[in-house]
């Protein structure tokens, strides 16, 4: 696995997680009424920079002195995942804009904690699918147009 997969799968798994300890926060305090216990707050916010920083380590490390940075054809892979990742992002903008269209109506003040939402889910989109995107083109082997 180089560098640009790596690079890739701890994208993903960092966003996953960090949306599992957000709907964990989000989940106890709207639906339970209730805050987590002071302890439990802690650990899930202890655990989260060792996964974001372990997987950056573990990314950023080279199996081998003979390894390469990046070659031409992981820079085309980049290159076709930012324009997937570009579309998608456009897209769900388009669909997330006008959901808020149909709610608020094009006249209303949308509140601020909406556009954040907004912002972060085309954050996720973004690094989900670029993410998604090379792992596909990796595992397809670099045969776009070959037979």
């Amino acid at each position: 696995m180089n560098k640009t997969q790596k690079f890739a799968l701890w994208g993903i798994i960092n966003l996953l997680s960090a949306i599992a300890f957000l709907a964990l926060f989000l989940v106890s305090i709207f639906f339970f009424k209730w805050w987590m216990p002071l302890p439990a707050r802690i650990a899930c916010l202890a655990i989260f920079p060792f996964v974001f920083f372990g997987g950056l380590f573990l990314a950023a490390r080279k199996q081998s002195k003979k390894e390469v940075e990046t070659d031409e054809m992981d820079i085309s892979f980049q290159k076709i995942a930012a324009i997937i990742s570009l579309i998608s992002v456009l897209v769900v903008m388009c669909v997330l804009l006008n959901i808020a269209n149909l709610l608020w109506g094009l006249n209303a003040a949308v509140p601020l904690w909406v556009l954040m939402l907004l912002f972060v889910a085309l954050v996720i989109v973004g690094v989900l699918v670029f993410g998604v995107a090379i792992l596909i083109q990796y595992g397809m082997g670099g045969k776009r147009g070959e037979k």
